[in-house]
């Protein structure tokens, strides 16, 4: 049975509720999920009115880099037929599917503002009002505030400078000069993108050279070989990536 407590917060009762998920991304509903199997209720709070709301924000080229088979919320593969790497819409669709088949009651318009712990519970201030709860776990991802760092020169820029996660249409950067900064998932993304759009010029700014693999060799996806190759010795690992280069 639920530990479900009721407490007198400012001349109020208000349920201590067994578990409280903050964010209702892939990560806040597959871990809400797995408390609910467990027989823990649980409430899934999301600030945004819909369900993957920075995917729906992002380029309309935008592909998962990792494989679907790798990539599924439990219990739910993709469909027959879906690419290796789901597009971005797939995607969306793949945790709505997700959050329907397995009824997971995600309160939408409902931003945190403050957490405190007061003892044996955690007290939450809401959009929506305070809350309490026995467990509260941080679901928000670590990358939903997209950062820009500063560079000397950079007010005295006439160009544009845009973060990657506002990169838009590839077709927008035709005939423009364009240096990527970054040679990490999302620059060579967007390297991707801006290869098969005729601009004048395109170049990348890295700090240290980027580890390089083929995404596919042949026809198989070289990251479905990512559980076999993670239990390799890291000089094979580094061996195998260098024949494939």
């Amino acid at each position: 049975m639920a530990d479900t407590t009721i407490r007198w917060v400012a001349d109020q009762t208000v349920t201590v509720e067994p578990a409280i998920v903050v964010g209702a991304g892939a990560a806040g509903l597959a871990v809400a999920h797995a408390l609910m199997n467990a027989g823990v209720p649980t409430a899934i709070l999301e600030k945004e009115s819909r369900l993957a709301e920075p995917w729906h924000r992002r380029h309309p080229q935008l592909h998962l880099n990792t494989h679907r088979d790798l990539s599924s919320l439990p219990g739910l593969a993709y469909p027959p037929g879906t690419p290796a790497f789901p597009q971005r819409m797939v995607v969306i669709r793949h945790m709505n599917d997700f959050r329907e088949e397995n009824r997971l009651p995600v309160q939408f318009g409902v931003a945190v503002e403050e957490i405190a712990f007061k003892g044996d519970h955690w007290a939450l201030r809401t959009s929506a009002g305070r809350r309490l709860a026995r467990n509260v776990v941080i679901a928000t991802g670590r990358d939903r505030q997209p950062f820009t760092p500063e560079w000397k020169g950079m007010k005295d820029f006439a160009g544009r400078i845009i973060h990657s996660a506002d990169f838009g249409d590839a077709q927008d950067y035709a005939g423009q000069k364009v240096l990527v900064v970054g040679a990490g998932n999302s620059g060579f993304d967007a390297l991707n993108h801006l290869a098969d759009i005729d601009t004048a010029a395109i170049w990348l700014s890295a700090r240290n050279g980027p580890a390089l693999l083929p995404k596919r060799i042949g026809k198989i996806a070289v990251h479905r070989l990512s559980p076999f190759m993670a239990r390799l010795p890291l000089r094979a690992d580094s061996q195998m990536a260098a024949v494939s280069m």
